[in-house]
């Protein structure tokens, strides 16, 4: 369940009210962002100023809200999801922020915590489902493979349809406080009911003001958890309003697709915002429900008139030694197998980088050599281009896992028994294992269940010698 949007007519004006704890009103209004309007919600990428949606925001003038107070950019992390307030350059990938907002998702104990992929982990938390993924979920003070039941964990992150939560970020807190939003029912009793999608808690309110809040209202709610019941210690409104503007960016999934509740002008909603897409011409993918996207365009009565749509999911996985770099096009070669051609890597303002090898804390393109490996997450675009969303450095060429490959099959060789994804081919032999739902089975059960151009595939080769000891089946 995602913050409900109220629109109002400001022209050229993102207005954002909340309503301070304890149900009194604190208008902490911005208007007039920057004199554009412009507002950008979506994952932290980078530092270094701040990116967002592939924009630089300059920050030396800007304010940081951090959950309600007042803080500065060091409080920010890469996965944090934010809203920016300020204005953007005409070439796109540059800007001036004026405040940038944060506020987690969700906050609780991990329960029935299970993993059933190697790079999947699957669990909730005060009954909201979550999917953390090895790749692309930013941790601080947990890892994917040290995080346990019983963690008390604030999450960053996007709804999906089904109103599962996908981690962008996980910190393990060393607090036992949780924090759950929902709309509101049972007022003005003490004892109320807070829901998100098909979750409810039970809040036990007699500690705080309930003064100012209503039934309906979509607010955050603090406190301890015991047994289904959250005894409150504060609670906020979460409602806030979004005026016309002349830009906007958003990330999420798509819901509500092809949903015949909408007004005829909506044809679905991010983060409960809804989205038309008469204005593009040609839509660049099918749009269905679940897909991540990067929506850029304009609000008029409350709806987003998109301009450029963008497709972000995590469908391409590679982990490889660094051959080349070309720091004129910020870009590098990656060699799964040695004896053919290289992999282009394109980086962007999007791009993360992360460094799970040597001690720089905040690496960039910059700090990559050609001596090292690194695991690269992205995406493949309907254009035929790919967006690597994060590099991370793991190792070098004396000390690494090998090389991993995992994307859609191009190709296939039931004689020469090779498979090839991106233009690299795999050799097999005698003693590679295949794999289909966690079941070893023959090279003539994946030769057929294998569909060129459709299934997609993991690849293990730990030696770096384009034998494959392993081809799993996702």
């Amino acid at each position: 369940m995602i913050t409900p949007i109220k629109t109002t007519a400001f022209a050229s004006v993102i207005a954002l009210a909340l309503t301070a704890c304890g149900g009194g009103t604190s208008d902490d209004t911005t208007a007039g962002i920057g004199g554009s309007g412009f507002i950008s919600t979506g994952t932290i990428t980078g530092f270094g100023s701040v990116y967002v949606n592939g924009v630089k925001f300059n920050t030396d003038s800007s304010t940081f809200d951090i959950e309600g107070v007042n803080g500065t950019q060091a409080n920010l992390s890469v996965g944090m999801v934010v809203k920016v307030y300020g204005s953007i350059n005409a070439d796109g990938t540059t800007g001036t922020a004026t405040s940038i907002v944060f506020d987690d998702e969700l906050q609780g104990p991990v329960a029935g915590l299970a993993k059933p992929t190697v790079d999947t982990a699957t669990f909730t938390v005060l009954g909201i489902n979550v999917i953390a993924e090895r790749a692309s979920t930013n941790f601080d003070n947990v890892t994917f493979d040290t995080l346990a039941d019983s963690d008390n964990i604030e999450i960053s992150g996007f709804y999906d349809s089904t109103n599962t939560l996908h981690a962008s970020r996980i910190e393990k807190k060393s607090d036992s406080e949780v924090e759950f939003k929902g709309t509101i029912s049972g007022l003005p009793n003490t004892t109320f009911t807070i829901t998100n999608g098909a979750t409810s808690v039970n809040v036990e309110g007699s500690s705080i003001a309930l003064t100012g809040f209503s039934n309906g209202e979509y607010v955050e709610v603090k406190g301890t958890y015991n047994s289904g019941t959250i005894t409150a210690t504060e609670m906020e409104s979460e409602e806030f309003e979004l005026g016309d503007s002349d830009e906007f960016e958003v990330e999420g999934y798509i819901t509500n697709f092809n949903d015949s509740t909408l007004p005829e002008n909506v044809d679905f909603k991010i983060n409960d915002i809804s989205i038309n897409t008469s204005k593009i011409s040609s839509l660049p993918f099918a749009l269905a429900d679940d897909i991540k996207v990067e929506v850029e365009g304009y609000i008029d009565g409350g709806i987003l008139y998109a301009t450029e749509i963008s497709q972000e999911s995590g469908e391409i996985d590679i982990t490889a030694p660094i051959t080349s770099i070309n720091t004129t096009a910020q870009s590098f070669e990656v060699t799964p197998v040695a004896s053919q051609p290289a992999i282009t890597i394109e980086v962007s303002n999007e791009t993360e980088f992360e460094d799970g090898f040597t001690p720089i804390e905040s690496p960039t393109f910059s700090d990559l050599t050609t001596d090292l490996f690194v695991e690269l997450h992205g995406y493949g675009q309907e254009n035929g281009d790919t967006f690597w969303s994060k590099v991370t450095i793991t190792g070098n060429t004396t000390t690494n896992d090998g090389v991993v490959m995992e994307s859609r099959v191009e190709a296939i060789d039931d004689i020469n028994k090779t498979v090839t994804l991106l233009g690299v081919t795999f050799a097999t032999d005698g003693s590679t294992i295949y794999e289909q739902n966690e079941t070893t089975i023959s090279w003539s059960a994946f030769h057929s269940a294998v569909v060129p151009d459709v299934t997609k595939v993991k690849v293990e080769d730990t030696d770096y010698d384009g034998i494959a000891e392993k081809i799993e089946i996702d």
